[in-house]
């Protein structure tokens, strides 16, 4: 059953485009200055995207048809994206010439994994992409300028894995991987609870 999901999301994964924009960007950015950080805008667009493209159309209800357990069918896509994230992620190191680094794909994976998250809570994949896409591209390095607690959200989480110099006002790639970790529990909760209340 799970097998049949996972290659019909697979389908749907490479006929849209949007989804393989997101992927080819990612790797684009990997040849820039700091394009392992901006490649997660990138995988923000394609996990957006992706989940996003359920609440349009009424395409979930079509999806539901053909794989009648929500929590499978979403647990698919969940595996599907952390797969390409992955993939996506080994290529842009080789384009990059950096080291193989695990903790730099995790974050990638969390980032992923955040914005599927936002996209179930409310139902649309445009409101993950304003919120993190604005925060990779500059807005959440704006709101740290003026207020230092702004290093707790989840892209300035990890900010130091991707510098060469350590910002030493941001925290550590540990600390800053445990509080993705802790947004991806939060949102994680979110989604099941709105999952739940669907199905009621």
């Amino acid at each position: 059953m799970f097998r049949n999901i996972l290659q019909s999301e697979s389908i749907k994964f490479i006929t849209n485009p949007w989804c393989l924009i997101g992927m080819l960007s990612a790797v684009a950015f990997a040849g820039l200055k700091n394009g392992m950080y901006l490649g997660q805008a990138g995988l923000v667009i394609t996990s957006s995207v992706f989940i996003g493209q359920e609440y349009r159309n009424l395409e979930l209800r079509t999806s539901l048809l053909t794989a009648p357990a929500r929590l499978k069918l979403f647990g698919a896509k969940l595996f599907l994206l952390t797969f390409v994230t992955w993939i996506t992620g080994l290529t842009s190191f080789l384009i990059a010439r950096e080291h193989f680094s695990l903790m730099i794909l995790l974050s990638w994976t969390f980032i992923v994994w955040l914005s599927a998250f936002i996209s179930m809570i409310t139902r649309s994949q445009v409101v993950p992409l304003t919120i993190l896409f604005s925060l990779i591209l500059g807005f959440s390095q704006m709101l740290f300028s003026f207020f230092k607690i702004a290093k707790y959200l989840p892209d300035l989480a990890t900010m130091n894995l991707f510098l060469v110099q350590p910002h030493k006002n941001m925290l550590n790639p540990t600390q800053g991987l445990l509080v993705q970790l802790v947004w991806v529990l939060v949102l994680s909760f979110l989604a099941l609870i709105v999952q739940a209340r669907d199905l009621k």
